[in-house]
């Protein structure tokens, strides 16, 4: 669904992030799930949606990248 250029970019974003994040044990589980992101469907949304509408994509994948971070924490924290 994601074209190899921007699901690249979402996951060097992605884990450039996983560096602010405080505590080790929640860094550890975070790159392990990220070690198998499947498909990123969140990300691909935001992305497609913002092609329709001719919006900015570097913003987008800003955004695509804090929603999939929300959700893996989610994840995490069940």
């Amino acid at each position: 669904m994601l074209n190899s250029e921007f699901r690249n970019q979402i996951l060097h974003q992605i884990k450039r992030e996983l560096q602010n994040i405080e505590g080790p044990s929640a860094r550890r589980l975070l790159e392990f799930i990220l070690d198998n992101p499947g498909k990123l469907i969140r990300p691909a949304i935001i992305l497609r949606l913002c092609e329709i509408l001719g919006g900015n994509m570097a913003q987008a994948v800003k955004s695509s990248v804090a929603l999939e971070l929300l959700h893996e924490m989610s994840l995490i924290h069940d």
